[in-house]
């Protein structure tokens, strides 16, 4: 696969923060982690929408880089990853787990920008390998994020995600019905290779029924 899959359009909820336990003046923001990853396959693949009526396939991408962020949730709020203002992201959480005698992959987060269309990559972080026993890998940055605004619109929003960079799974977890557009299905959009910084990439493939394990902690500047 060597151009990035094409965009689907979804009506997303706008996704809200997360209640969790965070850092003094920080609001925690993403998936909630109680999902257990299951996804047995890393950038060498991508999960898309069969032709007619098959279902859901798992398809070589011929990569091994990939860029995944969250969309939400359809019909209900929680998992965003636009950034809500300008401010720092203090600390990202990944959940991953060894599926099928493979670990996970080593990671990188991820900073696009949206401009009306999305996005175009700015910052990619260090690579850090999450754990595979299940546990939360914690990772503390200090990573400055922007939303711009004028005349009451958005003019760019910058947007957060997860870049896999090497061999082993993804922190995702596959729900039963993926790619049904059933209500509170998780949804993720992805790059396939990743999406480095100054490139844009105005289309990703849109997935539901995928959730990211991803979580981030923000603070307002």
């Amino acid at each position: 696969m060597a151009t990035p899959f094409s965009r689907r359009v979804l009506g997303l909820a706008t996704g809200l923060a997360l209640t969790l336990a965070a850092p003094a003046g920080a609001v925690t923001y993403g998936s909630n982690l109680r999902a257990t990853p299951n996804a047995g396959f890393g950038c060498e693949s991508a999960l898309v929408r069969g032709q007619g009526f098959n279902g859901p396939m798992l398809t070589p991408s011929g990569q091994r880089t990939c860029t995944y962020r969250s969309l939400g949730f359809l019909g209900r709020p929680g998992g965003q990853s636009l950034a809500p203002s300008n401010g720092r992201i203090t600390r990202i959480r990944v959940r991953a787990l060894r599926v099928r005698g493979r670990n996970p992959a080593p990671l990188r987060l991820t900073i696009l920008t949206s401009s009306g269309s999305c996005c175009t990559g700015r910052y990619l972080g260090p690579v850090f390998r999450p754990r595979a026993d299940g546990r939360v890998t914690s990772v503390p940055v200090n990573v400055r994020v922007y939303r711009t605004v004028s005349d009451q619109r958005t003019q760019s929003n910058d947007v957060l995600g997860l870049s896999a960079v090497g061999p082993g799974t993804l922190p995702l977890r596959i729900g039963p019905n993926p790619g049904s557009f059933a209500f509170g299905n998780p949804v993720v959009t992805f790059w396939y290779p990743l999406t480095p910084p100054g490139q844009p990439r105005t289309e990703g493939y849109t997935m539901d029924g995928i959730e990211l394990l991803f979580q981030w902690d923000f603070r307002p500047a």
